[in-house]
This record gives C-alpha cells, sequence and structure tokens, in this order.
C-alpha cells in the first residue's frame, strides 16, 4: 500500500483511508480500481499527476470539500501531494461493490 495511506477503517462495504501529505512529499503512483469519495481535511494547495502525464496546477484545498471519484470499471493510476505550504490532509473512502 502507499505509504501516506493508512486504513482506519475496512468492512465489506468500505476501506477508509487516513491520508497526510507533508509539504514536499507527494504520494507514490498508485492505482484506484474502486468507487471512491475523498473529504479534504486541511491543508492550502494541493497538486495531481496522472501517470503518464504532467502535475496539475495547485488548487485550493477547501476543508470540508467532498468530491466522488468513478474508479469501478474505469482504474486510474496518480499520484498526490500537497502545493503549498502546510500539510494536505484528506480521508478516502474506497466503496466495495
Amino acid at each position: 500500500m502507499e505509504p501516506h495511506h493508512h486504513v482506519v477503517l475496512q468492512n465489506q462495504y468500505v476501506r477508509v483511508l487516513e491520508v497526510l501529505f507533508p509539504p514536499g512529499d507527494p504520494s507514490l503512483f498508485h492505482t484506484h480500481s474502486n468507487d471512491n469519495v475523498s473529504v479534504a481535511l486541511s491543508g492550502d494547495f494541493t497538486k495531481s499527476q496522472v501517470m503518464g502525464g504532467k502535475w496539475s496546477e495547485p488548487v485550493p484545498v477547501i476543508p470540508g470539500a467532498v468530491a466522488f471519484h468513478k474508479a469501478k470499471g474505469q482504474p486510474y493510476t496518480h499520484r498526490v501531494g500537497s502545493a503549498g505550504e502546510k500539510p494536505f490532509h484528506v480521508i478516502d473512502v474506497e466503496i466495495f461493490p
């Protein structure tokens, strides 16, 4: 598993990951195969990179913002990191089929 991702709960329905990216320490490339929901907890800016692509422009982190990411049947490989001066802290909930 990606070293920034820490499982805090797992059952037959979901896997809940607590993820913390210190500034300058992005995740490794990893693949999502299940739909997932992310909840931003803190940070100032984040960035991402799809495998084979360039880093995205930094985007502001809005604490409490929730996003759905489709991956079931269309897996994606990417990496994520803090693009600011503060760590990027997020909860990711993988939804099992």
